[in-house]
Formats: C-alpha cells, sequence, structure tokens
C-alpha cells in the first residue's frame, strides 16, 4: 500500500431503488474504508460493485449516509481528482482518440490547450501514439479498452477506479493491461479502486480487498488477511472404502468433509500425509493421489459467500 490514509470512506450509506416488488436495497448501511494503493472490489453479480462505483461519482444521489472523499463530506469537486474506467462501452465512435479523449480532458475542468497536450502524452503512454488519428469505429477491443484507460487518466487524478478493465480481452492485451495498471500505481503513486471478477487480476494487481454481498461488507481487509480465514486442506483420492476412510479420519479428530468424490482434510501446515496414507492402508483403500491445497483467491472469495450464505440462513445477518 502506499499509505494508510483512506482515500474514501462511506458512513452508513444506503441506497434504494423503487421496483415492481416494492424497495430493492442496493446497498444496505455500508461502512467502508478505500486505503491509498491497490484496493479490490469484488463481489459476485448482485452486490452492490457498481451502485457503490457511481455513488461514490456522484452518478447516483445516496438514499441516506455519507460519501467523505479525501476527508471530506459530500464535496462533489473532489469528484474531479477520481479517473473511471467503466464496464460499459461509452465511446464515440465516429470521432478519432485524440478528439475523444481532449474533450473528455476538457469535461474534466482542463483547459483547450492543457487538454490537447495531456491528451498526446495519455495516447503515447497506453499505446496509441501511431492510432491517434485513427476513428475509433474501426479499433479492436484491446484498443478500445486503453482508450478507456486513457481516458481515465488524461486529467491526472490521484485515483483511478476500474470497473473490468481487462474484460474481452486476449491473454496478451490482457497482460498489457494489467501491466499498464500496475505501473500506474507502483512507479506513478496513482491509488486504483480495480473492480473485476477475474481474481487472478486481484492477486497480480492488489494488496487490499473490499468484499461485497447483497449490499453488505463481508470483509475488508489486506489479501493476506482472507488468506487467514480458510485453512489449508489435504486432498485425498481413494478408489474404494471411502466412506470408512472419512469416518476414521473423523474418528482421529482430522476435521474432514467429501467434496465432489474427494476427501478434504483440514491441515495446520504441520506434516500429516504419512499418518493419512496409514489410515488409508489400514482399511485396505487404494490410495490415487494425496496432496497439499493451498486455496488460491477463488476458493477463499467463494468461501466467503458461503460462509456469509449460512450465517443468512441461521439469522445472523
Amino acid at each position: 500500500m502506499q499509505g494508510s490514509q483512506n482515500i474514501i470512506e462511506t458512513i452508513d450509506l444506503v441506497k434504494d431503488y423503487d421496483s415492481m416488488e416494492g424497495k430493492i436495497r442496493a446497498l444496505d448501511n455500508l461502512n467502508v474504508k478505500i486505503p491509498s494503493g491497490a484496493v479490490a472490489l469484488i463481489g459476485p453479480n448482485g452486490s452492490g460493485k457498481s451502485t457503490l462505483i457511481r455513488t461514490i461519482l456522484g452518478l447516483l444521489e445516496p438514499t441516506e449516509g455519507q460519501i467523505i472523499i479525501n476527508q471530506e463530506k459530500n464535496h462533489g469537486n473532489l469528484r474531479g481528482n477520481i479517473g473511471y474506467f467503466p464496464e460499459q462501452n461509452i465511446l464515440i465512435t465516429k470521432v478519432n482518440a485524440v478528439k475523444f479523449i481532449s474533450h473528455f480532458g476538457q469535461l474534466s475542468g482542463l483547459s483547450k490547450s492543457r487538454s490537447m497536450q495531456r491528451t498526446h502524452e495519455v495516447l503515447d503512454y497506453v499505446g496509441l501514439g501511431e492510432e491517434r488519428y485513427r476513428v475509433v469505429e474501426k479499433y479492436s477491443t484491446g484498443m478500445k479498452q486503453r482508450l478507456l484507460f486513457a481516458s481515465a487518466l488524461v486529467h491526472d487524478p490521484d485515483l483511478i477506479i476500474l470497473d473490468e478493465p481487462t474484460s474481452g480481452l486476449s491473454p496478451e492485451g490482457r497482460e498489457e493491461m494489467l501491466g499498464l495498471i500496475k505501473e500506474i500505481n507502483k512507479k506513478y503513486n496513482k491509488s486504483i479502486l480495480f473492480s473485476t471478477h477475474i481474481l487472478k487480476d486481484v492477486e497480480s494487481i492488489c494488496d487490499y480487498a473490499i468484499v461485497l454481498n447483497k449490499g453488505k461488507i463481508i470483509f475488508q481487509g489486506g489479501i493476506e488477511e482472507i488468506r487467514k480465514i480458510q485453512k489449508k486442506t489435504i486432498i485425498l483420492e481413494v478408489d474404494n472404502n471411502k466412506d470408512e476412510v472419512l469416518n476414521e479420519l473423523i474418528k482421529q479428530g482430522y476435521i474432514a468433509s467429501l467434496s465432489k468424490e474427494r476427501i478434504c482434510i483440514e491441515s495446520d501446515g504441520s506434516m500429516e500425509l504419512d499418518k493419512i496414507t496409514e489410515i488409508v492402508t489400514k482399511l485396505n483403500s487404494r490410495l490415487i493421489s494425496l496432496k497439499n491445497h493451498e486455496p488460491n483467491l477463488q476458493d477463499l472469495f467463494l468461501h466467503l459467500i458461503d460462509r456469509d450464505i449460512d450465517q443468512y440462513n441461521n439469522g445472523g445477518i
């Protein structure tokens, strides 16, 4: 992280929508602290991510609560220091990149001459310098994504909000985009709020995460803190006597369960493989595989969502 100061904070933030069925609560008394650095905004579809982003940007009016930007409450002018890369395609396709980006620069408060200067700088930076006078409708998907990134950078904001910036890109294009995002964050000291469904991208970019589900925060903290929530597991596959092996492991004090025909055993990190092999052999079961499994961010994210659903069903939320 670049620092511990919170760039954005929400206090009891509520956003309701009217629908045919009545009010829908998209944000439910949200208390979020977004520090400087590279922050991931994660959640399933309908979790409230887009609503939170649009409310921060002032595109939506909150039903209740407050938004503090750079320690000032509901100060609209400070939103001019935020760059936004939207998930939706907002490109004006009949103009060239220079006209498109310079227009964004002026909308962000830059003078016409300064906007044009910055336009050429950011188009060179994102790799569109040679194509700057080409009509946008002739751009490839990757070029359009770079153009959207340029539009978020043109006014040199301190915070850049990226909503699915690698969507639709080839593997090579995705790596190039991630490289630009990393450089903006690390080299140029810009803070990033990175909303994506590709959790592998989160692991490569971010060191802090905010996880939403059903309009509520279910986790906010360092990526390494998420890893502590779910223990490492040992994955055991046998071709016979699965139930007997599972029951014996539980009898021996292991926390074990059956998942997709494999036995999952919680591990404290100590060397347990020999003892488990001994149990399998004793029960005349044939061992197919036995390996330690370090949960990735996808595993941990699903674990958080499942845990939240269990708490909701049990009246805990």
